[in-house]
């Protein structure tokens, strides 16, 4: 899962810094989480006005000597040695900071609204609970991953710059694939698997416009109807292998005809079809069935 997600990132970072690699949509998408600034298409002085507005923020600093050290040190790192083909305005070591805080401050913010809102109810009555659910170490997990991709990934470009003498896709393609392992702190196979799907789907829509693939008709409907079925068949036969959270999706849009299936009798097919709801039996009505209640269930 996190060598797949790592290889789709660095195909998918390879487009980015090239020239007309990725459609407006999807650029701004990687943008955000990696930053304007090694898009194949940006130049230097589009974010000088951007860089200038950040570093320059109106703080006011007391006379205390840890705030006046910590406003030294924002300095220095913003002074930091810089290659002449880096795009980003501030030094290197700033530059790979400022997007490490930006998206764990970004993941932690997304992580910690997952758990308040569904839990306002919970919160009021019980307040205590609040910080509870802000402190978990779960939500670092999300801001780390999140983090660390926009980290490496500047860092790899930045030290492929110096070590290259160059920028060119490749570097984007080997520090795609280095930030790619920052999933290890959020191990999620639904965004490995959506990004891989993204990808083919870049890389079909680029191969017919090259007219090396052909172009099918209704290709998207027929993929629909084909991934609808095989959804499906797993909920009949395999329920246990659906995440919990689609499962639940299935039984209220099918008004939960799916879990009034006997799984019992599919158990014949040997994939485990009743694990699930093992103890379940439908009502049957003798009337029009001879099938009889397991012993193992009448209890």
């Amino acid at each position: 899962m996190v060598l797949m997600f790592s290889v789709v990132s660095a195909v998918f970072l390879y487009l980015y810094k090239s020239k007309g690699g990725l459609s407006t949509s999807v650029a701004s998408v990687i943008r955000f989480f990696v930053g304007a600034e090694e898009h194949a298409d940006s130049t230097e002085d589009s974010y000088c006005e951007n860089e200038q507005n950040l570093g320059a923020s109106p703080l006011k600093y007391n006379s205390n000597k840890y705030l006046e050290y910590i406003k030294s040190l924002k300095k220095r790192f913003e002074q930091s040695p810089r290659h002449p083909l880096c795009k980003h305005n501030d030094g290197c070591i700033h530059y790979i900071l400022r997007g490490f805080s930006k998206m764990a401050g970004v993941g932690f913010g997304l992580q910690i609204a997952v758990k308040l809102v569904p839990n306002v109810i919970r919160i009021l009555r019980k307040p205590t609970l609040f910080l509870q659910l802000i402190w978990h170490q779960n939500n670092l997990k999300l801001g780390a991953f999140l983090g660390l991709f926009s980290t490496v990934f500047r860092g790899s470009n930045c030290a492929l710059r110096w070590l290259r003498q160059k920028d060119s896709s490749v570097n984007g393609f080997v520090a795609g694939f280095l930030a790619g392992w920052s999933m290890l702190c959020y191990k999620s196979s639904t965004l490995a698997l959506y990004s891989a799907m993204k990808l083919l789907q870049v890389l079909y829509f680029k191969g017919v416009e090259k007219k090396a693939v052909p172009h099918i008709h209704w290709a998207d409907i027929f993929l629909y109807t084909l991934s609808t079925a095989f959804i499906f068949h797993v909920a009949i036969f395999e329920p246990h292998n659906l995440r919990p959270s689609y499962w639940k999706f299935l039984l209220r849009v099918t008004n939960n005809k799916l879990g009034e299936i006997n799984r019992q009798i599919l158990n014949a097919f040997q994939t485990k079809a009743s694990e699930l709801l093992p103890d379940f039996w439908p009502n049957y009505n003798p009337a029009f069935t001879n099938l009889i209640k397991p012993d193992h269930l009448a209890h």
